[in-house]
């Protein structure tokens, strides 16, 4: 299984507000029917895999950094000073963060906590397991963008079509993938229940927990907040006194 970024001591507890949401897409370049002689084409016929290639390479540059306007949200203050020296640690079996991929101007921990990514999860054009002699007729790229909330997550598959069209690849077809969509949620760092939170936690561990904007993943949080959004309306010390009534 994939390690988690960790982003605190794991001894010590971590509140998280949220979650980055997870947004697929599948890039496709259909050409023609089955594949024909290099040789003999070579030169003639355009080649899926190379668009494609070329693609990719538009939407983010050489160290990952996104090049969609619209896949740039603001990384507000509040969230830029609750990461403030926070480092990630990927544990003792995790890979090695590198510290020179990504958004240049933020710090790791902005830039899984406080930002969006875009990542090719696979990517396919002729027959990897036997190559042939051939020039495929089509390629596709399994993508997905990991956004924060700030992103229109309407606007994802729309703005990645403008952009592509704005650098000459309207024969990339673009697709919203069928599964693995969450959408993003992050509770206010200024609310008074994170606050609450952080205080209960305090008092029932004896440490005071690391506060993170959100978890770098993804999870089905919206649909829980939809759900409780009356109770995140309740006064905490409201709460708490309703509670300690019961309990007596």
């Amino acid at each position: 299984m994939p390690q988690t970024a960790r982003a605190a001591h794991p001894k010590r507890p971590t509140l998280f507000l949220g979650a980055r949401g997870g947004y697929r897409i599948d890039l496709i370049v259909d050409l023609r029917e089955g594949g024909h002689h290099s040789g003999n084409w070579g030169g003639l016929l355009a080649n899926p895999g190379i668009i494609i290639a070329h693609a990719l390479a538009c939407i983010t540059d050489s160290r990952g950094t996104i090049r969609v306007p619209e896949w740039r949200p603001t990384l507000p203050p509040s969230v830029r000073t609750m990461l403030a020296g926070v480092e990630v640690d990927g544990g003792g079996n995790g890979p090695t963060v590198d510290r020179d991929w990504g958004e240049p101007e933020l710090t790791p921990a902005e830039r899984v906590f406080g930002w969006n990514s875009f990542e090719v999860l696979a990517f396919t054009t002729g027959t990897p397991d036997h190559p042939v002699n051939a020039i495929p007729g089509s390629a596709r790229a399994n993508c997905q963008l990991r956004y924060v909330v700030g992103t229109k997550v309407n606007d994802i598959v729309p703005a990645l079509r403008r952009h592509l069209d704005r650098h000459g690849f309207a024969q990339v077809e673009v697709r919203g993938g069928d599964d693995g969509f969450f959408r993003a949620s992050r509770l206010d760092p200024e609310d008074p229940w994170v606050g609450f939170a952080a205080r209960s936690i305090e008092h029932t561990t004896g440490k005071a927990p690391a506060i993170l904007p959100n978890i770098g993943g993804s999870l089905p949080n919206d649909s829980f907040y939809r759900r409780a959004r009356s109770a995140y309306d309740l006064d905490p010390a409201f709460l708490c006194r309703m509670l300690a009534a019961r309990a007596r």
